[in-house]
């Protein structure tokens, strides 16, 4: 147990601490216990490319096509999953290929089962298919979103009557459709044979 001047001392020399006092500063040194990235708060890393993140999540966009704000949250998780999922596979194989490369066996078959069945490799493996699992959610969760979204929006449409069938002949004066339809029509006797020519 510290002394009370001890404790005195200590609280003196943290208030003069050098650690970083910027918000620039603090925000690399949060960077610094990052091992993996798998629970890490950011999406993206100080390593990784924002640009690169951009241009993924515009390729989400412009292909799953949210309308509404749920739709663009879901989007949104769909691609963070998806870019914390593809960091996770670089840094299995990355692990893989240095881990079977440091192995002390001479048989690389021994050293990549080894490797495999580590720990480490399951911890990753275990992050990866977390961020799997919550990407296909959220792809399930859209697809029955925007399936509910156009069913709605099929049964807001008011039917259309069908469109009158266009004839090249013109229609008849109702007075001589009525006078038509009741004149007499003449059938001939079939057993008569074919009128003659005179």
């Amino acid at each position: 147990m510290s002394s009370s001047a001890q404790i005195i001392v200590n609280q003196q020399n943290a208030q003069s601490s050098t650690g970083p006092r910027t918000p620039e500063g603090k925000a690399i040194s949060s960077q610094n216990a990052i091992k993996h990235g798998g629970t890490a708060s950011r999406v993206v890393l100080a390593f990784e490319d924002p640009a690169e993140f951009a241009r993924v999540a515009d390729e989400f966009i412009a292909r799953l096509k949210p309308v509404t704000g749920l739709e663009h949250f879901l989007v949104d998780d769909m691609v963070a999953a998806h870019w914390r999922m593809t960091r996770m596979q670089k840094i299995i194989r990355c692990h893989l290929d240095r881990a079977a490369y440091e192995h002390p066996s001479k048989n690389p078959m021994a050293a990549m089962a080894d490797v495999m069945l580590s720990p480490d490799v399951a911890k990753l493996q275990r992050y990866e298919n977390t961020f799997r699992r919550a990407y296909e959610s959220s792809w399930a969760k859209l697809k029955e979103l925007q399936r509910n979204r156009i069913a709605e929006q099929n049964e807001a449409k008011p039917a259309r009557s069908p469109q009158p069938i266009l004839q090249n002949e013109p229609k008849a004066a109702p007075e001589i459709a009525i006078a038509a339809a009741a004149a007499p029509v003449l059938v001939a006797d079939p057993s008569a044979g074919p009128p003659h020519k005179r």
